[in-house]
């Protein structure tokens, strides 16, 4: 026998049969600690629950896997719900965002995820880039009028387009927007029992562990709803376990596959392109050398990203996504010494209204190619591009899939494609091993 309580929207305590949810509520933790000869592998096992001086607990957002778990393995559980924390708030209104038809169409997968939204009412709301998740986040304050909402994120870019789709949205309910870095400086007491609905976006990039900066908002929150948005889920299983604690289980779904059956989403067109062999790059040991000479400074790389980026251009808008500074500066002094070609380069240190000056040149058809580091690799919204070149590298699905999503924007629905363009460089065993989990996540997306 199984018996909890549910004490409020970030704990439950376990009153009887703690030793029934080991399975559950633990996970395999991995580390690798420095020996005389390498490292060694240390595998151990941790708990998700928290022995505090009042007894037992866990995260709420665990709660929905502990009643799967009892249900599929006979084990009889009772859950007492004094506070009526799981009890669905009651939607004082139907959905609704100013002109827009979330109803009907094409676009009607919207209702459905607010819908699962609006029933969870904690969770994660999993949805390919570009399905517009901003209107989805709107559809559900538009639920709850009497509640305050608070908005989080990391970048200020998705909070500039969330006040710009905010501003034609009708509603005039008090909303908080904030990155999660401001926010976080803020005492408990101010916003404890402020806010009735908290809203994530790119949640995968902040909440990675129970001690993030997310973390410490969520849990000296009593918002009962809380629900994070994103598009790919993170490769680290103890991030996913972060996410699903304080917030909960993934409750609604968007595949990119899905999107583009629905045209709401353009069908990537994958070019890959061979680079020449560098032998010298085979003594590279350490792999931050092997990218460096690898990538960063690989000027046949460099070279080739310009002159696909400038054929694409012809066409409409291109990204050029680079994950060290150094990178995107190699491209711009390589395109203005060889090539005569100006450039932009979108950074960490580039001022907001500088990066929607950007963005809207790219939406007119003023700028044709960006360069952009992790600003531009999130939440970057120009509908009309027609080119995403993937000049970072790496082995990260959930990066790959992020950086796709850029260009899969299809929202007249005229846009059937968009091509991603990669680089195969033979010449060390690092990149080769990271190319191939690249080209495995294309042939399992349906792309090759």
């Amino acid at each position: 026998m199984v018996k909890i309580i549910v004490s409020d929207s970030v704990w439950c305590q376990i009153v009887e049969g703690k030793e029934f949810l080991f399975p559950i509520l633990s996970y395999q933790s991995e580390t690798h600690k420095k020996v005389q000869y390498g490292t060694k592998r240390i595998v151990k096992r941790k708990f998700l629950i928290s022995e505090l001086k009042k007894g037992d607990f866990f995260y709420t957002g665990f709660l929905y896997r502990v009643q799967k778990y009892c249900k599929e393995n006979n084990i009889p559980l009772k859950i007492e719900d004094p506070h009526g924390t799981m009890e669905p708030l009651f939607p004082e209104n139907e959905p609704h965002v100013g002109g827009k038809n979330i109803r009907k169409g094409k676009w009607s997968y919207q209702y459905d995820l607010i819908s699962k939204a609006i029933i969870s009412q904690r969770g994660i709301i999993k949805a390919a880039t570009g399905s517009g998740k901003t209107t989805m986040m709107l559809g559900i304050i538009s639920c709850y009028p009497s509640l305050s909402t608070l908005f989080l994120c990391n970048t200020h870019t998705p909070i500039t387009q969330f006040k710009k789709t905010l501003a034609l949205s009708g509603l005039n309910q008090p909303i908080d927007i904030s990155t999660i870095q401001s926010f976080y400086r803020k005492k408990p007491k101010e916003y404890k029992d402020k806010y009735g609905i908290i809203l994530i976006d790119e949640v995968h990039e902040g909440l990675r562990t129970f001690n993030s900066m997310y973390a410490k908002v969520l849990k000296n929150s009593c918002a009962l709803i809380r629900l994070g948005f994103t598009a790919t889920l993170p490769d680290d299983p103890v991030a996913r376990l972060a996410m699903e604690g304080l917030l909960g289980p993934v409750i609604g779904e968007l595949t990119i596959q899905e999107g583009i059956d629905m045209e709401v989403l353009s069908k990537p067109k994958i070019i890959i392109k061979k680079l020449p062999d560098n032998p010298e790059l085979k003594n590279s040991k350490s792999y931050r050398d092997v990218y460096i000479n690898g990538v960063v400074k690989n000027r046949a790389m460099t070279r080739q990203i310009i002159l696909d980026s400038i054929k694409d251009s012809q066409s409409g808008p291109v990204l050029i996504l680079v994950t060290e500074i150094e990178h995107g500066e190699e491209i711009v002094n390589m395109a203005k010494r060889i090539f005569k070609r100006e450039i932009v380069f979108a950074q960490g240190k580039t001022d907001k209204d500088l990066r929607e000056d950007i963005r809207q040149g790219m939406i007119s058809g003023d700028i044709d190619i960006v360069i952009g580091t992790a600003v531009f690799k999130k939440a970057l919204d120009v509908p009309n591009l027609v080119s995403v070149i993937l000049g970072f590298g790496g082995k990260s699905d959930a990066q790959t899939m992020q950086a796709i999503g850029r260009g899969t924007r299809n929202i007249d629905g005229n846009k059937r494609q968009v091509i991603i363009r990669d680089y195969f460089c033979p010449s060390h065993y690092h990149l080769i091993k990271h190319f191939g989990f690249r080209l495995c996540f294309f042939i399992d997306e349906g792309w090759i």
